[in-house]
């Protein structure tokens, strides 16, 4: 997965790293901006309930197990789809599945 590096301020005037425009193609990020694309490496997390933290990365197993549609943020991911996520789930055409961000390479050429 290839995304751009962002950060935001907390309502406490603290802040956080996250990553956005997350596709599994670097063009797909090329396609929202210039900035540096950074290559992403996620794993299943281990908590599979939303927390509702100020980062916390959700994607889409399709039947086929190919992860697209990464988000940092449930909300953003669960307006994806029309009924919502867990709804889409129940229809069997694919899976919400909460990620952990193990790895981001920052050497990745356009």
């Amino acid at each position: 997965m290839y995304g751009h590096a962002r950060v935001a301020k907390t309502k406490d005037g603290n802040h956080y790293a996250y990553f956005n425009n997350i596709y599994s193609n670097a063009f797909g990020t090329q396609m929202c901006g210039d900035e540096k694309i950074y290559r992403l490496t996620f794993e299943p997390h281990k908590n599979q309930e939303r927390d509702k933290e100020e980062v916390e990365y959700w994607g889409w197993l399709d039947n086929d197990g190919q992860l697209s549609m990464v988000w940092a943020n449930y909300l953003l991911f669960d307006m994806c789809f029309p009924h919502g996520a867990e709804a889409t789930e129940a229809y069997g055409q694919g899976k919400r599945i909460k990620l952990n961000l193990i790895n981001f390479q920052d050497n990745y050429e356009k």
